[in-house]
Parts: structure tokens; sequence; C-alpha cells
């Protein structure tokens, strides 16, 4: 069964879906977040199958990469390293997808880890495959687990918290946003994981900021309180431009549809 990785929006998005839904917030409309660069390489996962028997699936943002379908050498390379995924897809207690970027050297260009001499998979997070379990792993030390095989690695987190209160003025969220805004613009001066990490020097595209705090942990509040900024500063829009949902609202009624049924368990 092919698992994609949810769809990721931008700051005034989540604002426009906070105000016109704000079931999605649980109650507290403050939401922690926690930054993790943004790589600029191709969406990837692994599916980990623990039961009946262990199996390893590769997979892009859009299909389960079988049958001689790859993306850029994901699929080649996971199958290169099966025994070792799953020796891991057995360790876990049930069946999952781990989540990354599969970048690196001939995937993408004019980014600082494009210029590294190899190809790698970062993780960033991993979910269940059974949708009764909401638990969404994001933090780093709970992804380690899951990194031991060669050329993997797992993306920390980037600068302190920052809060933001969705149901604050314009005004209030400008000044959040200019914290975001220094931040995404050193990124794009330089990529301080790929600096770190392979001691390569160059730009970075971007941060995706993680919800954290108690009320917003899990698949589904993931699913609708994610978002990534680009090198691109945000703007913050005044509520009359907030009437018109953009095309990312039928996840939302889906997610709210699913999470908030009373035949869902």
């Amino acid at each position: 069964m092919f698992t994609p990785f949810t769809e990721i929006t931008q700051f005034n998005n989540i604002r426009k879906y906070a105000f016109s839904y704000p079931e999605i917030l649980n109650g507290n409309p403050i939401v922690t977040y926690r930054a993790k660069v943004k790589l600029h390489g191709t969406n990837a996962g692994i599916q980990l199958l623990s039961y009946p028997e262990r199996d390893v699936i590769a997979q892009s943002r859009t299909q389960n990469l079988i049958n001689g379908a790859d993306n850029a050498g994901f699929a080649n390379w996971v199958s290169s390293n099966k025994d070792d995924w799953a020796t891991i897809a057995y360790k876990t207690d049930s069946d999952m997808v781990v989540f990354g970027e599969w970048c690196g050297k001939g995937i993408q260009s004019k980014v600082a880890i494009s210029n590294i001499d190899k190809k790698v998979f970062a993780i960033f997070s991993a979910r269940y495959i059974d949708p009764n379990k909401d638990d969404f792993l994001v933090e780093p030390e709970d992804l380690l687990k899951l990194s031991s095989v060669k050329d993997t690695y797992v993306l920390p987190w980037y600068g302190p918290s920052i809060d933001i209160d969705w149901s604050a003025s314009a005004e209030e969220l400008t000044r959040i946003t200019a914290r975001i805004n220094e931040w995404v613009s050193e990124v794009e001066k330089e990529d301080p994981w790929v600096l770190s990490t392979f001691g390569i020097k160059g730009t970075g595209e971007g941060l995706v900021f993680y919800p954290v705090s108690r009320e917003h942990l899990g698949l589904k509040s993931f699913n609708n309180l994610v978002l990534r900024q680009r090198v691109k500063h945000i703007r913050i829009l005044s509520r009359r431009h907030q009437h018109k949902l953009p095309q990312r609202l039928p996840l939302i009624l889906n997610s709210l549809l699913i999470w908030f049924s009373p035949k869902h368990d």
C-alpha cells in the first residue's frame, strides 16, 4: 500500500485554515514549532514491513517504486541495502514508513547539498502505516534508531522553538514572521547542516516548521499545521484576503472528516 507524505503549505495558508476551521488547533491556538533545514532533492520514503515477513519497499512522493520504477536512483540504493533495512524493519513493532530527502550529487543543482560527492537519504520523519495509529515521529533522537544504514542521516532541529498564535492579529504575526524570515535568510546564505555534516559551503533552500506542542502532536496535527518557508519572505495577508481558501482545502477537510468522525477510533 502506498503511503504518501503530506503536502506542506505556507504560513498564510495555515492562518486561513485555522481561522476557518479552528478545530484543527485542538483548543489551543498557540502552536509551538521546531524547524529543520529543507534540503533540495527529491521526496522519498521507505516502507518497513515487519509482519508477516520482513520486507522493504522504496517509494517516491507519488508511488511505490516497484517493477523497475526508480526515482534518481533511490529504488536501486534501497535494493542494494535491503538486508540492512530489513533488519530495522524486524525491530519495529508495526509496519511504518520512513520519510526523508534523497539528495546529493546529480539530483538537483545550485544548492549546497548538490555539491557533496555522493547521494544520501536524510530522514526527517516517520509514521505508522496503520490508519488507527496517530503517532508521528519527528524528534531526531527517535529517528536515530532508523538511520543505521550506510549514507543515511537524520536531520536535526534548527535553532530554538518558536510559538505562533494563530488567533493573533496581522501586526502581532508580523513580528513572528520577521524572526522566521531572518532564519530563512541565514539558511539561504549557508546551509548549516550540509556545512557541519560534509564540510561543504553553499546555499540552503529554506526551513520546514514542525508542530511540537503537546496539543498538536501526532499525524493529524502534522498534516494540518506543518508549514514551510523558502527564501522568499512571508508577507502577512489581512483578514479581508482570507475568504478564499487555497487548493489544499480538500486535504484539510478530508483530515477533519477522518479524525472527527464518530466512526473513527
